[in-house]
């Protein structure tokens, strides 16, 4: 785990309007490891603390959005009819984690 897991985790909880769960701190978990093999790092700079909880705590919100990866786009509940949008042509890395980790 990182030196600084706890201040990370703690903003993550405040940008997500988060409460914290035995569940909740596996993913930020999973989510900070995700990102740090993005980034080729094994630590969180101080600059990054900010950058990486926003990332996360936004992962989490759209992972987490009906169990499915992805953005929906439309919602009708007649017969209910979900559609999910994205790019699945992803051409640029600034498209990942919204290009927020590209500094690091």
């Amino acid at each position: 785990m990182i030196e600084n897991y706890d201040i990370v985790k703690q903003n993550v909880l405040i940008l997500g309007g988060f409460e914290d769960s035995p569940k909740l701190d596996l993913q930020i978990q999973m989510l900070i490891d995700e990102c740090l093999a993005y980034c080729y790092r094994e630590d969180v700079p101080q600059k990054m603390e900010l950058p990486l909880a926003d990332v996360v705590a936004n992962e989490i919100n759209k992972r987490g959005l009906l169990g499915v990866d992805g953005d929906v786009s439309s919602y009708s509940e007649g017969d209910m009819s979900v559609s999910f949008g994205g790019n699945n042509n992803i051409s640029t890395a600034k498209q990942f984690y919204n290009g927020k980790l590209e500094p690091f």
